[in-house]
């Protein structure tokens, strides 16, 4: 079929060819109007021109190939021959198997010997090889003749080199053969030239980044620099286990000293201009004499050019550095010995001069930023961070192993202090160094926590210079959520110098006037302020505004409180259903407490609808849902409200709430709760359940789960909890 338009644009299909075949399928030619046809068993070969469709061959083929250039396999009886595009013979059907052409010549096996028939369907050798395998660019190819060895043969069919080795294959990546002759390993160069004598255990192609990939188009367009690319080089390991580097001429480069060789990692983008480009480095690896299968690569560099080691092999990580145009380093990673306090698998991170000299020494988890370097994806975004911050003079971050304290580290070898840095860049302008100082100071994060100094810190990242300074008198350039930050402080006393609501509520609204009126946490503390009536007037209708602000950003102390305000009804009178939308979207949202708030409220609305007589169908529904939200909170013992959820759970189970009636389940819920430890967050919970197994579940006669002994047993355990506090969660 073929698609015609008309004048009018009006597509319509049209036959070419009509219908007189099995089945027509593409040819794999370059020309797609070659098909296969097929007649039975029986393959053809159709050109189907739109204007002058012709048979090439009729079907007459019991097997096709697809074309590979302009020749195709096709199988007569049983023997193979080779097709044209025009349907006839370029070499009729008379041998047994044929190959691929490759370099204008095609292995061919006539019974059980091979040979060569060039693009004329001669035979330019004929078959004598019991194997033999494809022509190089360099004109010969691999053979094992009678004498049961390979050699490697020319296009004549003689030998180039005698047929002496166990083993022949032309290496593409390696332009030369691998060569295996009395177990042992070598390499033969194009011409079949013995490059690398035969007399190793193992010979690899030391795999590298080539230079022209470092040097690209987007940094070095006309490839200006000239640096030709590197020659190859193999890594060879000796019968002792100890490997070398040798080149394509079978020089060593490298002596006999290493386990293995591995290839550097490739610089990044911004490196490719970078002297280390030039410099001729290889990785060596060593077990360190320790003979233990499990026992851990140590790795080292070797310089080339130089002809010497410039790192031991000492390091379980070793990566490349390069910073500046000339600046070059290493990245080194050890894991810390068991006998140090440090969490499992920690490392030791540092970074040596190019020499291999210390410049940092392995004081640090972590370098740049809390990754680790033992992972390659990893380490390349430390390498490249690195690389950014001491190129343009900058230190960049890390923390101590010994005392998890925050450091930078300077290109030059220099530690300086966190606190130290941080105030030297807000002296220099930059208010988020303070604003993170004041986060790190309160949070003991790398740093000992001070919370007055904190204080201090958030005031000059929110742009005053002490923290009782009005928010008038704040600096434009002043950060809104560091103004969000100090309101927090000063209201709650963080420091220890006495609250001051009114300024906190003051910063707060200077903070939405002064570019954060989009931020949500900004408004939710407002929303709170305003509600609560803290630092001012009560403003309800304010606070919710500033809530739903909040609420539109997903912000979960808003969506909480939005849902315990229509609850409680503050706005008015209660809106259950209202309440639990915003329950529900905290939940969603992950906050544990809107969870618990969603199943209590969900199975209050569901009482209230079934105490007038709605919907059973409705009322399930919302009983379903409750013990669904309980259950997420009751399942997971790092939740403070765990308890709670289990108590009001066994009583949902005996009331048949939400699941049919089950003594049994509502037991196992207030058993769970009564368990937990013994601390203070979880007395009042356990109070709850021991109490209800007591008088209700054991004590009651009503009870399925009645039982005298149960009961006192309880009740005594009910006396030895400590006293209760004198307000109960909701």
């Amino acid at each position: 079929m073929r698609v015609v338009y008309d004048d009018d644009g009006r597509s319509q299909r049209t036959t070419v060819v009509e219908p007189a075949w099995d089945d027509i399928r593409y040819a794999g030619a370059n020309d797609p109007r070659l098909l296969w046809i097929s007649q039975g068993e029986r393959s053809g070969l159709l050109h189907a021109d739109a204007e002058a469709p012709r048979v090439l061959l009729e079907p007459q083929l019991d097997e096709v190939w697809a074309f590979e250039g302009d020749i195709a396999t096709a199988l007569v009886g049983d023997h193979v021959g080779l097709l044209r595009t025009d349907g006839s013979w370029l070499l009729a059907p008379s041998v047994d198997e044929v190959w691929s052409f490759v370099e204008g010549r095609v292995r061919a096996r006539v019974g059980e010997r091979i040979g060569y028939i060039d693009l004329q369907g001669q035979w330019v050798i004929a078959p004598r090889f019991e194997e033999a395998e494809d022509f190089t660019p360099f004109g010969l190819a691999p053979a094992r003749g009678d004498e049961g060895g390979w050699g490697l043969v020319r296009a004549d069919g003689e030998w180039a080199v005698p047929p002496h080795f166990e083993s022949l294959q032309w290496r593409h990546d390696w332009e030369g053969f691998d060569a295996k002759r009395d177990g042992k390993s070598g390499l033969l160069d194009v011409q079949g030239r013995v490059a690398i004598e035969p007399v190793y255990e193992q010979v690899d192609l030391l795999e590298e980044y080539p230079i022209e990939i470092l040097t690209t188009e987007d940094t070095d367009p006309s490839n200006e620099r000239g640096i030709p690319a590197r020659p190859k080089r193999f890594a060879v390991e000796r019968a002792d286990g100890l490997c070398g580097l040798l080149d394509g001429q079978g020089r060593v480069l490298v002596p006999f000293d290493y386990g293995r060789f591995e290839t550097l990692e490739p610089l990044t983008g911004e490196e490719r201009g970078h002297a280390m480009v030039r410099r001729d480095l290889v990785r060596v690896a060593s077990k360190g004499g320790r003979t233990a299968k499990n026992a851990p690569w140590l790795r080292g560099i070797y310089d080339v050019a130089a002809g010497r080691e410039l790192v031991p092999c000492r390091h379980r990580t070793l990566q490349p550095l390069a910073w500046g145009t000339q600046d070059i380093g290493w990245l080194v990673a050890d894991p810390v010995p068991r006998s140090a306090k440090v969490e499992k698998g920690q490392l030791a991170v540092g970074v040596l001069r190019a020499d291999g000299a210390v410049l940092h020494p392995q004081a640090y988890p972590w370098i740049t930023a809390a990754l680790s370097v033992a992972d390659g994806w990893m380490a390349v975004a430390v390498r490249s961070e690195l690389r950014k911050r001491w190129s343009a003079g900058e230190p960049v971050q890390a923390a101590r192993n010994d005392s998890g304290l925050y450091v930078w580290l300077h290109a030059d070898g220099r530690e300086q202090a966190h606190a130290e840095h941080m105030a030297a860049r807000h002296a220099a302008g930059d208010l988020r160094a303070a604003y993170e100082l004041a986060c790190h100071l309160r949070d003991g994060e790398g740093i000992e926590a001070d919370p007055r100094e904190a204080l201090r810190w958030m005031a000059r990242a929110a742009g005053v210079r002490a923290p009782g300074d009005a928010p008038a008198t704040a600096s434009p350039d002043g950060l809104p959520v560091a103004m969000c930050e100090l309101s927090k402080m000063l209201r709650w006393d963080t420091a220890g110098l006495g609250a001051e609501p009114a300024l906190a509520r003051a910063w707060l609204l200077h903070a939405i006037a002064h570019g954060g009126e989009d931020d949500a946490a900004t408004h939710a503390h407002l929303g709170y302020m305003l509600t609560e009536g803290e630092g001012g007037g009560r403003d309800l209708e304010g606070g919710m505004r500033h809530y739903e602000r909040a609420a539109e950003q997903n912000n979960t102390m808003a969506l909480y409180n939005l849902g315990l305000a229509y609850k409680l009804g503050e706005p008015g009178e209660p809106d259950l259903a209202r309440a639990i939308g915003y329950f529900r979207r905290g939940h969603e949202a992950g906050d544990v407490s809107a969870t618990m708030q969603l199943g209590r409220t969900l199975c209050l609305h569901a009482g209230a609808l079934a105490e007038q007589g709605q919907g059973e169908t409705e009322v399930k529904a919302l009983y379903a849902e409750a013990l669904y939200a309980l259950q997420k909170v009751a399942e997971d013992s790092t939740q403070r409200q765990q308890g709670w959820a289990c108590y009001e759970l066994g009583w949902m189970r005996m009331q048949g709430q939400g699941a049919p009636e089950d003594a049994a389940a509502a037991e196992r819920w207030l058993l769970t709760g009564a368990a937990l430890d013994d601390c203070e967050e979880n007395l009042e919970s356990q109070r709850a359940c021991v109490e209800s197994l007591a008088a209700q579940f054991y004590g009651d006669r009503e009870s399925p789960l009645f039982d005298e002994d149960k009961a006192r047993e309880w009740a005594q355990r009910l006396e030895a909890l400590p006293a209760a506090a004198p307000d109960q969660p909701e």
